[in-house]
Order: C-alpha cells, then structure tokens, then sequence
C-alpha cells in the first residue's frame, strides 16, 4: 500500500510539477496560445541575469524575427517560401491530417518526458529515502539553474549541431517531413529556440543523473562531449 501510494503521489508530481513537462509543452503547438511565446521570450529576455541575458543577445540565438506570432503559425503557416501560403492546419474548415498527427505526437513527447521524470524522481528518492516533494523541489531548481547557465554560454548556444542534435529530439517528426531543421532555425524566432535548447538540455541532462548528488561541473562536460560525439556520427 504505501508503494502505491508512492507511485501515485510520485506521478501526480511528475504530471504537475515537472520541469521536463513545461520543456514539451513549449512544442505544444496544439494547444498554443500567444502566451506561449511570451513565456519562452521573457524567460530567456527576463528570466536570466542582465549578464546572462547580454550574452543570449549576442549568441546564435539573437535573430528574433515574427515574435508576434504564435509557434504554430511561425513553424506551420511559414513553412513555405517564395511568399507562398499555406495553411497546414485548417482546410475546408476541418483539421487536417497533418495537425491531428502533428497533435498525437507533440502529446506523446509531454507523456515522455513526464515517464524521464518520474524514473528519475522515483530512482532517486528511493536510494537517497528523500521525500519526493524534497526531491522534485530540487530537481525542478536544478534544471531552472542549468538552463540559465546554458543561455549564458557562448560556447553552448554557439555550438549549432549541438543545437540540432538537441532541438531534433523536441521538434515533432511530422513537422520535419515537410520542412527541414535549418528552415526551421532560419524561420522560428531564435529566442523561442534557444529557450527550448536549453530546456531540454538541461532536463534531459538531469534526468539521466543521480541528481540528489552533488554532480561536478566535469560530469556536465562528459554529458555534452557525448552528446557533441553523435553529431559527428
């Protein structure tokens, strides 16, 4: 009984809490509002220190074009070149195929991360016995830090096929068979991406350590050689 309870408290955390969760959903197309740019904006605009935020403006990152429109018509509606339109959601007045796809997967991609979490928090806090309101406090704290930290590196939001390989994870496959990455990076305000990069970086990263531990900043070094080593495969 008090497994199950530990489950079912740990999945309602992972579900409400999660940092990774808020990292899919800023590719939630499906359910975006303006809203969901304002958020990735300032996070990257308000959300780090002047320093830090200098440093984003001056990075790969610092192209911010369309940043009126919403995601789903920045990464849809923009998909064509040479001025001409398309609309890849809506057609006759019905959801196409392609938005109903494109849904399914931007859903499977929160239930993924919301899983890494859990198997996180659940491996952690069964090994250290940390309670898992503590544990999800901290986890959640180290990922907002590190996700500051990666803004503010020159050499991280430099690194464009650490960028790819790190964003190609996040973006819903359906959206690549129609438009390839580098229109995406040219079209998509960059201050949207480069919070998303580091977002998921910093997640995915945590989520594959004993993050209860006091983690070397050299362990984050092997982390991304590894990651810096696919590319290249």
């Amino acid at each position: 009984k008090t497994d199950t309870a530990t489950t079912t408290a740990a999945t309602t955390t992972a579900a409400t809490t999660t940092e990774a969760t808020t990292t899919a959903a800023t590719t939630t197309e499906a359910t975006t509002t303006e809203a969901t740019t304002t958020d990735t904006t300032n996070d990257c605009e308000n959300g780090i220190t002047d320093e830090a935020n200098q440093k984003c403006n001056t990075s790969i990152f610092n192209k911010t074009t369309d940043e009126s429109l919403s995601p789903i018509q920045i990464k849809i509606n923009k998909i064509n070149s040479d001025d001409k339109s398309c609309d890849y959601t809506v057609e006759d007045d019905e959801v196409t195929p392609f938005y109903k796809e494109y849904v399914k997967e931007i859903q499977k991609k929160i239930i993924q991360y919301c899983e890494l979490e859990f198997e996180a928090l659940w491996k952690e806090t069964r090994r250290t016995k940390t309670p898992i309101s503590k544990a999800t406090n901290i986890l959640s704290q180290k990922i907002s830090e590190l996700k500051k930290d990666i803004l503010s590196s020159d050499t991280l939001c430099t690194d464009y096929n650490l960028i790819k390989r790190v964003l190609q994870d996040v973006i819903p496959p359906t959206l690549l068979k129609v438009v390839t990455f580098e229109e995406i990076f040219e079209r998509v305000p960059h201050v949207y991406l480069g919070s998303l990069f580091a977002a998921s970086l910093a997640s995915n990263y945590y989520y594959s350590q004993q993050f209860l531990s006091n983690l070397s900043v050299f362990n984050f070094f092997e982390y991304i050689q590894k990651l810096q080593s696919e590319c290249k495969n």
